[in-house]
């Protein structure tokens, strides 16, 4: 995983050769986010490291497609985080809290798009196995599914529910994170 992850950063070289001699990589000084980005996306399908580790694939697909969700990649954040999804759901079982951070991510993605049906099944999903996740960290991750579905809700005109599970999201963070938590 981390000859992956340095991977990412390497100047394209063709006479160092990975020597480390500097040789004409002026071209990587300006390498932005998103360069790196859809680096480390191409490379996914190459890196035999990663097709031997699904669970470790699954981690950088996730994290991949959620900072393509987050730049609002739409197009390119799907593929990779249904993929993720799969992947952890045939190798840790469908209600597995990882398999919960996919939903709920997926559940955003299409939150953001404005697919409030798609998105809502998403949450949905990922707010019932998250409801069974024991402790702390569990009530955490229930209350920004929560959140999320909040949103969601008033976005879509629906605020008397929306306003609910904003509610109710409040209760469990200032429970959780205590009353001056910027979240709560």
């Amino acid at each position: 995983l981390s000859s992956f992850l340095l991977s990412l950063f390497e100047a394209s070289d063709p006479v160092a050769q990975g020597k480390g001699i500097f040789a004409g990589k002026p071209a990587s000084v300006n390498l932005t986010a998103r360069e790196l980005l859809d680096r480390g996306a191409t490379r996914l399908n190459s890196d035999k490291e990663l097709i031997d580790l699904p669970l470790a694939r699954a981690e950088v697909l996730g994290t991949i497609g959620d900072v393509y969700r987050q730049l609002s990649a739409f197009t390119e954040a799907k593929p990779i985080l249904e993929e993720a999804l799969e992947l952890r759901r045939t190798h840790l079982g469908a209600e597995h809290p990882d398999v919960a951070e996919c939903l709920h991510d997926l559940g955003s993605l299409y939150h953001e798009q404005g697919d409030y049906e798609k998105g809502l099944v998403y949450y949905t999903d990922a707010l019932a196995i998250r409801r069974k996740i024991a402790g702390e960290e569990g009530e955490r991750l229930v209350a920004n599914t929560l959140h999320n579905l909040a949103w969601m809700m008033g976005n879509e005109g629906d605020c008397e529910n929306g306003k609910a599970l904003f509610l109710e999201a409040a209760k469990i963070r200032e429970r959780v994170l205590g009353a001056t938590h910027r979240d709560t």
